[in-house]
């Protein structure tokens, strides 16, 4: 049976035409060269460890329309940490809230796991770098 879900955007621009503040919103083509629309199919991770746990290359796509690297990404619901993750495997910012304490404590294990991961690729490749100039 199909699981669909709806995903909310929040943005201090308006999402209506005709204002002069618009959401920030940064399409890209798809893999099938078209741009997004509204219905996104992705297939569900089932290693997932939370009942609603959302994909992270979907989480991914989202973060690439609507922010820039350096950008903060808020996820007021953080459960698994997904959000978090694909913010920081693309250079964002991340605040998570979670108000359960044990899907709390398992998302920063796996935000502090996943940032590790990340610091250790970016010091091999600086230090890839490094010898490749000398």
């Amino acid at each position: 049976m199909p699981k669909d879900e709806d995903i909310l955007v929040f943005s201090e621009g308006v999402a209506h035409l005709g204002s002069r503040r618009q959401m920030p919103y940064y399409p890209r083509l798809d893999e099938n060269g078209r741009f997004p629309t509204t219905v996104l199919i992705y297939p569900v991770e089932e290693t997932g460890w939370h009942l609603h746990q959302k994909p992270v290359p979907l989480l991914k796509r989202l973060i690439e329309l609507y922010t820039l690297p350096g950008d903060i990404v808020c996820d007021p619901c953080m459960g698994s940490g997904a959000v978090g993750v694909a913010a920081l495997q693309l250079r964002r910012s991340f605040i998570g809230i979670e108000k359960h304490q044990p899907f709390f404590e398992q998302a920063s294990a796996t935000l502090y796991a996943e940032r590790k991961i990340l610091l250790a690729q970016s010091r091999e490749a600086s230090l890839t770098a490094k010898l490749g100039h000398g």
